[in-house]
C-alpha cells in the first residue's frame, strides 16, 4: 500500500509456502535427480541379475557409480529443502518492508515484536526473481528478501519491477525520498540468512 508519505509499505509472513515457492525450481531439480537415478540404479540391479543367468558382459558398476551419485545428491537436497520449509512453518517471522526511492528498509517481527531493522539500498540487490506470490531480492548468491504482493496494486507491483529491473509495463509510483524515523539499521544479512534458496 501507498503510504501518506509516498513509500511503498508491505507486510510479508515468513512461511512453509514462501520457502517452497523460493525452492521449486531446486525441489524440481532434486526431484528429477532423484527419480533419474533410482531408475538408473533399479537398471543396475536387472542388468547384474541378467549376466549371472546369462553371458551377458559389460562393466555395469560405472553405470551404478553415475546413478547412485544422482541419487544421493537428489536425496540430500531433498532433506535440506524440507528442513528449510520446517524451518520457515515454524518461524512466527512478519517482515515489514518499506521502499523508498534508492533504498528499504525491513523490520523483523518475531511473535508480534520488533527485532531488527535492516536498510538495503537499490544497488545492493544483486539479482531479482519474480514469482507468483512473491518477489525475491537478492543481496549476494543465496540470501532473499521474499516480498508478498497478495498486497500491492499494480502500478505498486510495476514499481517495484521497473525499480529491481524486472520486465514492467503499466501505470507507476513516485517513491519518497523521506528518510525513516531510526538510523539503527544492522548489515542487511543479519537477521535473515537462514532464508537460503540452494541451488536455484
Amino acid at each position: 500500500m501507498i503510504t501518506s508519505s509516498g513509500t511503498i509499505k508491505v507486510s510479508t509472513k515468513i512461511d512453509e509456502n514462501m520457502q517452497k515457492e523460493l525452492s521449486h525450481k531446486s525441489f524440481i531439480f532434486a526431484l528429477v535427480s532423484t527419480v533419474l537415478g533410482a531408475v538408473g540404479v533399479a537398471a543396475y540391479l536387472v542388468l547384474e541379475l541378467i549376466s549371472f543367468f546369462t553371458d551377458l558382459k559389460g562393466d555395469f558398476f560405472a553405470i551404478l557409480f553415475v546413478f547412485a551419485v544422482f541419487l544421493g545428491c537428489g536425496l540430500a537436497l531433498l532433506i535440506l529443502l524440507k528442513k528449510a520449509a520446517s524451518l520457515a512453518r515454524n518461524s512466527h517471522k512478519v517482515h515489514i518492508y518499506e521502499f523508498f526511492s534508492g533504498y528499504f528498509t525491513i523490520s523483523e517481527l518475531f511473535n508480534g515484536e520488533p527485532v531488527a531493522t535492516v536498510k538495503v539500498y537499490n544497488n545492493q540487490i544483486v539479482r531479482a526473481k519474480e514469482t507468483k506470490n512473491y518477489f525475491f531480492f537478492y543481496v549476494n548468491s543465496s540470501a532473499a528478501y521474499p516480498v508478498a504482493k497478495l498486497q500491492l496494486s499494480p502500478a505498486e507491483l510495476n514499481t517495484l519491477r521497473l525499480v529491481f529491473r524486472l520486465p514492467a509495463d503499466g501505470e507507476t509510483v513516485d517513491l519518497s525520498t523521506q528518510a525513516p524515523a531510526t538510523d539503527n539499521f544492522l548489515p542487511p544479512e543479519d537477521p535473515f540468512e537462514e532464508f537460503n534458496n540452494k541451488g536455484d
